[in-house]
């Protein structure tokens, strides 16, 4: 619909972690979040998340301010994953990626850990509307 059409806003700075198996899609969010001023860690899998999230932590550094996950991953599913960052008690909110929204009919995503789900395939402005719950937009102009 034309009046869901929102401009990418942009940001003034945060980190988001992106965890997917699929190549692709880690570029195009990677490319999403680049576009509108946001740096982006990328991993394959859900133990590499929650090994990134636990060296952030450990190190001292901030906290992710935002992680994509998707749920179907080989090593560590992103159910799995989410439930253990979510016991590392960061802070860093969960959204999950999904092209099965079937997953989350018996039990919902927040029993994971998670606070939010975005569809596959998924278009730039459902993005920017969960960048826009856990980060300020700058006063600047948006991307075009």
């Amino acid at each position: 619909m034309a009046s869901d059409f929102i401009p990418a806003p942009y940001f003034d700075g945060g980190e988001v972690l992106v965890v997917d198996d699929n190549e692709l899609i880690r570029r195009i969010i990677r490319e999403q979040l680049q576009n509108v001023r946001l740096h982006t860690t990328v991993v394959e899998h859900g133990l590499a998340a929650l090994n990134a999230v636990r060296s952030r932590r450990d190190s001292g550094r901030p906290p992710f301010g935002l992680i994509f996950m998707d749920i179907h991953m080989p090593v560590m599913d992103g159910l799995q994953a989410s439930a253990e960052i979510a016991k590392l008690e960061t802070g860093s909110p969960i959204v999950a990626m999904t092209a099965d929204t079937r997953t989350f009919a018996e039990k919902p995503y927040t029993t994971f850990g998670m606070c939010g789900m975005i569809s596959k395939p998924f278009v730039p402005q459902e993005i920017w509307r969960v960048l826009s719950l856990y980060f300020n937009p700058s006063s600047g102009c948006c991307v075009a």
